[in-house]
């Protein structure tokens, strides 16, 4: 087994982004010359160069460009076990990462953390900020130690158990045109701008568009990152969009109109993720557990 410490990963991943080893030096506060064997150390014990060296540049090899990823997850879950070690320390409490997208993390989830630390004020859930397609992969990294989100494909290892299904609404300005209207079909957008939040979303709007005959079918018109974009754009009359009915009070706060999707009626499926084929501790179990009974005691649309 190849052996590296952390001290040569750092420098592989300092020289990557600076792509010249003294400014990497500088990053780290080391000479070039120790830089450049970090590297020389890390390649021997790898078996394989990490870079192409010339006299006007570095670039990454095939191999190291590979490797790079597995050192920057290496690095990022050192961050997280030092975290989690000065507050363990410090406060002697037990900690849950809970990955979660921004829709999730920025409505649902607070609401089960605040309920969730009434009875177990020794346990910090920290909430690890996720897009919806790397879910299971922060778990399989070490990232998080389960995630909350729209059912996706998983990776082996991973568990999927359905927590809630909540339907599609559109939201609109006040002054829009559709805004009259008390329902609105799918059909009906096709003459609107239609923003979609992030690449998820977009396939989301895909999808259901496959359900629509080619006459009805509306054009995603722009992608933004977040959900937030999305409702400020339609804050300002620009464009319309979609979000699940369990997040309206991100559009309410803007003083948007909700309006109910039909023709067909559709809804989203949110799941917990978590490890199948490894042990968890009891707080992440607990906190699961706790997870599935507060979202039965809900009423989604």
């Amino acid at each position: 087994m190849a052996r590296f410490s952390l001290r040569q990963l750092e420098a592989l991943v300092a020289v990557a982004d600076a792509k010249n080893f003294n400014r990497a030096g500088d990053y780290m506060h080391l000479s070039s010359s120790t830089i450049s064997n970090l590297i020389a150390e890390l390649e021997d014990r790898l078996g394989f160069a990490v870079f192409d060296r010339t006299t006007r540049k570095v670039s990454l090899t095939t191999g190291g460009r590979e490797f790079l990823a597995y050192a920057v997850s290496v690095l990022q879950q050192m961050k997280v076990a030092e975290a989690a070690a000065i507050e363990l320390k410090d406060n002697n409490v037990r900690i849950v990462r809970v990955a979660a997208p921004q829709v999730v993390a920025a409505t649902l989830l607070p609401e089960i953390i605040a309920a969730y630390r009434i009875t177990h004020p020794d346990i910090r859930v920290h909430i690890v900020d996720a897009a919806v397609i790397s879910l299971s992969d922060q778990i399989i990294n070490g990232s998080a130690d389960i995630a909350i989100g729209p059912e996706q494909q998983v990776n082996q290892g991973i568990s999927v158990t359905q927590l809630f299904q909540s339907r599609w609404i559109l939201w609109c300005h006040p002054d829009h045109p559709i805004s009259a209207k008390t329902e609105v079909k799918w059909s009906e957008l096709r003459p609107y701008v239609i923003c979609a939040a992030g690449s998820d979303h977009e396939q989301s709007l895909a999808s259901i568009l496959n359900t629509l005959e080619p006459s009805e079918r509306f054009h995603v018109s722009d992608i933004v990152e977040s959900v937030t974009t999305a409702l400020g754009l339609v804050s300002q009359n620009i464009a319309l969009t979609m979000t699940p009915e369990f997040v309206d009070q991100l559009g309410i706060h803007q003083h948007l109109r909700k309006l109910p999707l039909s023709q067909p009626t559709l809804s989203r499926h949110y799941v917990l993720y978590s490890q199948s084929d490894m042990w968890v501790s009891d707080p992440v179990q607990g906190f699961a557990d706790f997870v599935k009974q507060f979202v039965a005691t809900k009423h989604f649309n």
